[in-house]
């Protein structure tokens, strides 16, 4: 489950729920919601890897080749565009 993982990323990176709710502008009971059913958008995970200065990559099942990786560069890029 996609909610484990990311409990797991924000406990290792010792990034608290209403810090982390903050930076998706939300608030921390809607987090607790998301966490709960599971409901993330890719822009959740977008802010949560830009948190924490990692790179998202796209990696073919069948070979487990990274096909593409979007890097925070590419992240602070999408944010500019507005």
């Amino acid at each position: 489950m996609l909610s484990n993982k990311i409990k797991g990323i924000l406990a290792i990176n010792n990034i608290k729920i209403k810090d982390f709710a903050a930076k998706l502008k939300i608030r921390p009971t809607s987090l607790s919601s998301k966490i709960q059913n599971n409901t993330w958008l890719l822009n959740d995970i977008v802010t949560l890897a830009k948190e924490i200065d990692a790179r998202i990559c796209i990696v073919d099942n069948k070979t487990e080749e990274v096909i593409m990786t979007i890097t925070t560069e590419d992240m602070q890029k999408l944010d500019n565009s507005d």
